[in-house]
């Protein structure tokens, strides 16, 4: 078969804040987490693939810190050629 799906999921704490009741004692890590849906298709006979996958990226969230959700989902195609 040529065909081939994939999923990955990632988190990365990537905002941090300072606390709102202790902040000189105790710092807010916020996360970021990122599902990808794949499908690889593999040419044969030419050492090829197309990739094609839709990244949901779901973004921390909290209006009191001023950390608003960015829409900021991603759609990727790629191409490849071993040689």
């Amino acid at each position: 078969m040529n065909l081939e799906f994939a999923f990955r999921y990632e988190v990365y704490e990537n905002v941090s804040t300072e606390d709102l009741v202790i902040p000189d004692s105790h710092t807010d890590q916020f996360k970021t987490q990122a599902y990808t849906f794949g499908l690889n298709y593999f040419i044969k006979g030419h050492d090829a693939k197309i990739q094609a996958n839709y990244i949901i990226v779901d973004d921390p969230s909290s209006p009191k810190r001023g950390i608003a959700e960015v829409d900021n989902n991603v759609f990727v195609l790629n191409f490849q050629v071993g040689l």
